[in-house]
């Protein structure tokens, strides 16, 4: 047995080696040099100018042979000044590596062009520079994003919770919001003040930003579109919609969970975090704000897109929550 073992693994290694990519050059191209392998792929592996905007091409030509370009490599524009940077939209398939994009002062557009650029976490960096993403690939490189982190906080992906029950439903919901607050964090200078694409990508977003993000992993987790929405005051404030059966008595009733709440890191489900509306206005909105303001809860409304970042398709409109119930089949308010 060891020896058929050892023969094994000695034709896992042979077929190991005989497939492996090799470095034929790492030419200069256009300020950036670029790892090209035998497989006709390239990877950028740094940049040398500072420059106000440069597009990652769809390939590479070096003696008369093009090279797809397929990876950014972690700091590749570590110590560039450049303002925007854009993947060409003729990119097949691009993988942006952690910390890609670390390390670049001012940085403050980022066009995914291609439609199939596919972002590690933290490709972009989390030290205040504060970036705008926009493009018609931003679907596809969120889609590829949020399953990562979803795996890594080890909650499903694509689950079907047509028969799950409303309290197992809420602990995925409560272990969802534990991570995402000790990973994504409120800052209302952003420069995307409502972009839940930004947040992702910056670490940081706004007040409305920070719950559409939330729900967009809640989404990618299974939780049905009809059941999860971002609500809104007519002032500030946001937070999100959900009906859950929380206990059998209570079908079809909408909860609010505020995704900003600050949860103890050690707690598994914290049943208080799923509130009543009316709770949660005279709890949280009403000290807010103060005797300043009149919330007025029928005037509250919903977003109905689901990124809101520039060009997404789709619905982009918004309305009151109580017209979004009738459109939508219904559902109780807790006020």
């Amino acid at each position: 047995m060891k020896c058929i073992a050892s023969f094994v693994l000695l034709v896992a290694s042979l077929i190991a080696t005989t497939y492996a990519r090799k470095e034929v050059a790492r030419p200069k191209i256009n300020n950036c040099y670029f790892a090209l392998y035998d497989d006709n792929r390239a990877t950028l592996t740094s940049c040398t100018k500072d420059v106000d905007t440069y597009v990652i091409p769809a390939n590479v030509e070096y003696q008369n042979k093009k090279y797809d370009v397929t990876i950014v490599q972690a700091n590749a524009f570590n110590g560039r000044n450049i303002n925007t940077i854009s993947v060409a939209s003729g990119n097949k398939a691009l993988l942006l590596k952690r910390n890609a994009f670390n390390g670049i002062s001012y940085l403050r557009k980022f066009n995914f062009y291609s439609k199939k650029t596919e972002p590690e976490i933290d490709a972009f960096p989390r030290n205040g520079i504060l970036t705008h993403f926009s493009g018609e690939g931003i679907p596809y490189a969120m889609e590829k994003l949020i399953p990562k982190y979803l795996k890594k906080w080890k909650l499903p992906v694509g689950k079907d919770y047509t028969n799950v029950s409303g309290r197992d439903t809420m602990k995925d919901l409560f272990l969802l919001a534990n991570n995402f607050q000790r990973n994504f964090g409120i800052y209302d200078k952003s420069t995307s003040l409502n972009s839940a694409v930004d947040i992702a990508f910056n670490g940081v977003g706004n007040v409305e930003a920070y719950p559409r993000l939330y729900r967009v992993f809640a989404l990618t987790m299974g939780i049905p579109e009809n059941r999860i929405v971002v609500g809104r005051d007519t002032i500030h404030q946001c937070w999100i919609y959900i009906q859950v059966e929380k206990f059998s008595t209570q079908k079809n009733k909408w909860y609010v969970i505020d995704a900003s709440k600050y949860i103890e890191e050690d707690i598994v489900l914290g049943t208080g975090y799923f509130q009543l509306e009316k709770d949660f206005i005279n709890n949280t909105l009403k000290p807010f704000y103060g005797s300043a303001y009149t919330l007025k809860p029928h005037d509250f409304m919903v977003f109905v897109n689901k990124y809101n970042y520039d060009g997404e398709s789709g619905p982009n409109y918004n309305i009151t929550f109580d017209n979004w119930l009738l459109r939508n089949g219904g559902g109780i308010r807790t006020l």
